[in-house]
């Protein structure tokens, strides 16, 4: 009597590996999606610090120009990096308080009213989307202030 020997798969077999590898994509797709989603936001977040962090420059650069203490106002604008994201930068000036018992310096939450000291807020943020990405603040003073 002779046997016949087999090598290869059968079809059943392959078959199985076919169903199992589209049960495992089907499984991984929406890891992948959360991946490449995530993905985008960890650039918009780092486009939005550097977005605020030029708003910040520019901001004490002017502080020490000419009466720049008195140009530092309130200032909204869009911003359009060529991107799928249009960015809102938010810049808002609020009287700022000096605590004279500790050495501290607090922002108010009120409008500057010609206080010694400003405390600037710089919130950049995706156009629509309700909360900032960022959020940056710092105390100016007028010059001769302590």
């Amino acid at each position: 009597m002779t046997t016949k020997s087999s090598s290869g798969f059968s079809l059943l077999e392959l078959i199985i590996v076919i169903v199992v590898v589209g049960i495992s994509v089907v499984i991984l797709l929406p890891v992948f999606s959360r991946v490449i989603t995530s993905s985008h936001r960890v650039s918009e977040l780092h486009q939005g610090q550097l977005l605020a962090q030029e708003r910040m420059g520019q901001m004490l650069q002017t502080r020490w120009a000419d009466d720049g203490f008195n140009n530092i106002v309130d200032d909204n604008e869009s911003i359009d990096l060529g991107g799928p994201v249009l960015f809102d930068r938010e810049l808002s000036v609020q009287g700022g308080v000096f605590n004279s018992g500790n050495g501290s310096l607090s922002c108010s939450g009120s409008a500057y009213n010609s206080e010694a000291y400003k405390c600037v807020i710089i919130k950049v943020g995706i156009a629509g989307e309700g909360s900032p990405l960022v959020k940056r603040w710092t105390m100016i003073s007028r010059e001769g202030s302590p």
